[in-house]
């Protein structure tokens, strides 16, 4: 039965299905770049460390500002510096990633 559009229910269907079909296309990783997992990305023990050093700085001020200490902030401040050094310091003693960082190939290289 037509709506006040004059389109029928079955032609709105398979528009939802056309736009569905759509939108799962752009979301394909094999169509799509975005959203690529590259290989040792952030899977090390001085990637982790490093972030846990970092979040545990970012406690300490929030708590600070609660608190109101700024001692106690620019406590936290030197904390989350510290969370860089102790990842560049873990990455050189060969806990990093073992991967080279060259930027991923795009799928349509060599294509034309």
């Amino acid at each position: 039965m037509p709506d006040s559009t004059g389109a029928s229910n079955t032609q709105q269907g398979d528009a939802r299905q056309a736009n569905a079909r759509q939108g799962q296309a752009q979301d394909d990783p094999k169509t799509s770049n975005e959203g690529q997992h590259l290989p040792g990305h952030g899977n090390s023990v001085a990637a982790w460390t490093g972030v846990g050093v970092v979040l545990l700085g970012s406690v300490i001020c929030c708590i600070a500002v609660v608190a109101t200490s700024l001692w106690l902030f620019i406590g936290g401040l030197v904390v989350v510096a510290l969370g860089g050094v102790v990842g560049k310091v873990l990455a050189g003693m060969g806990y990093g990633s073992n991967v080279p960082h060259d930027p991923p190939s795009s799928p349509r290289q060599g294509v034309r």
